[in-house]
């Protein structure tokens, strides 16, 4: 793992626990290797682009994780998009935990990029047609998790495309929230 360098090439991620990581990393790397996509680790953004001062926004994260237990996200619905980083992705509920988990990051991480919060996991980045889009979600139909447990905040350096993201430092929940 590496320490903060630069401001503004950061996200805070939740990850999914071990088991559910690997078989989502599964999934992930089986469609990037069919569809010509790139490999990255399965999570949810919670907050992009974070500035400031390298030991108070990992001290606010330990924070962060202390005050939550690990919970389950559901992931009712299979959906795609033109952009490249939402091409195909499981639709994430906006559920009281989950907002309660990113108001309280807006609050102790305030200089992280606004941006409408639409929590997601994706399963392949890229441009893919349209009809391939629909092909894909209907072989994924009944295969894919619909809750996926997160147990950690996972801050990852990430100054360009997926092949050079890095994970600097995960944060486990160790609250009883």
């Amino acid at each position: 793992m590496q320490r903060m360098t630069q401001q503004g090439d950061y996200f805070l991620w939740l990850t999914p626990t071990e088991s559910l990581l690997r078989q989502l990393q599964a999934l992930i790397d089986s469609l990037a290797h069919e569809h010509g996509g790139p490999s990255f680790e399965p999570h949810v953004t919670l907050l992009s682009r974070l500035q400031g001062n390298a030991p108070d926004i990992e001290a606010a994260i330990a924070r962060l994780a202390a005050g939550f237990a690990p919970f389950t996200l559901r992931c009712p619905t299979l959906d795609w998009s033109d952009e490249f980083y939402r091409c195909l992705h499981l639709n994430v509920e906006k559920d009281p935990c989950l907002i309660s988990l990113y108001d309280r990051a807006r609050t102790e991480i305030p200089h992280a990029a606004s941006k409408d919060f639409a929590p997601h996991v994706s399963l392949i980045y890229g441009h893919l047609a349209e009809p391939t889009k629909r092909m894909i979600a209907a072989a994924l139909q009944d295969n894919y998790p619909k809750s996926i447990p997160v147990d950690r905040l996972s801050l990852c350096h990430a100054p360009g495309g997926p092949e050079t993201w890095q994970l600097v430092r995960t944060f486990y929940f160790t609250g009883s929230r």
